[in-house]
């Protein structure tokens, strides 16, 4: 089950990079309101003066841009916070490739660095912590994948869900694919994964459940009934216009998955609505954190950031598929 928390570094980069300055105002005081909820033991003014102190080592001196700060200070009055009580946050200098070393601030915003550098003194720091590593924002490879599927008629190239009749009963068509992009597995093990943990309907059934195959190949998926039974199913999911979702199960960390809106064929074709989401985990090189609640936004304001980048998985539903 999602937890709401896991959608907070979505709201936090929406908060600091949306395009609409009046949203990210509107979004950042969404966020403060919460925070302050959280009975916060530091003003943000004492956090960024505590972030300042750290200056890192000669051969790796710790950095961190405005937004940066900004990002920082609000997780650590949510860590250090009473509802939250953490004692550790590890902070990654802005210039650092990568997740690891960076400066740990403690619960009485004190701090020590964490080095990479082999002979560094401390090198090492407890595992557990929180952390915050400023290069690692995922925005580009979501924007463009949330982008193709919000335009698929436009863009030649993107994402576009089909369906149609054949000799099998009907056959639903993905084009447009990228398994590497959606972080999903390679095609000799998808096929029977997306069959296990792919879901249709609001009672949720797998596709080997229904009945449906999925097929694999380069730059695209079919979804194809095994049986005459299978067609039955299907139908009677047509019918209602039920929602797929297309889902490689979690062990594929930070996975994206794809939303189809089901629809009797025409004719010949019928193109769907699709959707693709991000899930648990894509953030986790960039904002890694566990919390089990997160600031409650409106549809608008969710809808808002579904346009500009991608929704998170635990908002879309039939209803947001289709005003999205």
């Amino acid at each position: 089950m999602t937890s709401a928390g896991e959608v907070f570094p979505l709201l936090m980069l929406g908060a600091v990079q949306h395009p609409d300055a009046e949203f990210r105002k509107e979004l950042k005081a969404v966020i403060v309101e919460w925070v302050d909820s959280l009975r916060p033991r530091y003003a943000e003014h004492d956090v960024v003066a505590a972030l300042r102190e750290c200056t890192g080592t000669v051969l790796e001196p710790f950095s961190l841009t405005e937004e940066d700060e900004e990002i920082a200070s609000i997780l650590l009055r949510v860590a250090f916070s009473e509802a939250v009580d953490k004692t550790r946050f590890r902070i990654v200098s802005r210039d650092t490739l990568g997740i690891s070393g960076g400066c740990v601030v403690t619960n009485n915003l004190n701090h020590y660095y964490v080095e990479r550098y082999a002979r560094g003194y401390r090198r090492k720091p407890q595992t557990g912590y929180w952390s915050f590593a400023p290069r690692n924002v995922p925005v580009g490879a979501v924007e463009s994948i949330g982008r193709s599927a919000r335009n698929v008629s436009k863009l030649a190239t993107t994402l576009r869900a089909t369906i149609k009749g054949n000799d099998s009963g009907y056959s639903v068509d993905i084009k447009g694919v990228n398994l590497e992009s959606l972080r999903w597995p390679e095609t000799a093990r998808l096929a029977s994964q997306l069959q296990k943990h792919s879901v249709l309907g609001e009672g949720k059934e797998s596709l080997d459940a229904i009945g449906l195959r999925a097929q694999v190949g380069k730059g695209g998926i079919s979804l194809i009934p095994a049986s005459p039974e299978a067609t039955m199913r299907l139908t009677a999911h047509l019918l209602s216009e039920s929602l797929v979702v297309l889902d490689p199960g979690a062990a594929n960390e930070g996975r994206y998955k794809i939303y189809l809106r089901l629809a009797l064929p025409d004719e010949e074709e019928r193109q769907l609505k699709a959707l693709v989401s991000v899930t648990t985990g894509y953030f986790q090189e960039w904002v890694n954190i566990e919390i089990e609640q997160a600031p409650v936004l409106s549809e608008s304001q969710q809808l808002k950031i579904a346009r500009w980048l991608m929704p998170h998985d635990s908002w879309v539903d039939p209803r947001f598929l289709e005003v999205v």
